[in-house]
């Protein structure tokens, strides 16, 4: 990942608590890009409501 992507770190998450698999998901992050600093967005599309939309 490092040789293709050249990433300035690689986020990775494990999981497997319900299904009868495990899978992992590596996620390159670049310094001043998407997320930086803090973990990676599972749904990054995904929309939260405020109080009065609900």
């Amino acid at each position: 990942m490092h040789e293709i992507f050249n990433p300035d770190k690689v986020n990775y998450g494990a999981y497997g608590d319900t299904g009868h698999h495990l899978y992992f998901h590596l996620v390159p992050k670049y310094k001043d890009g998407y997320k930086w600093g803090s973990v990676f967005a599972m749904n990054p599309g995904e929309k939260t409501l405020s109080d009065e939309e609900y």
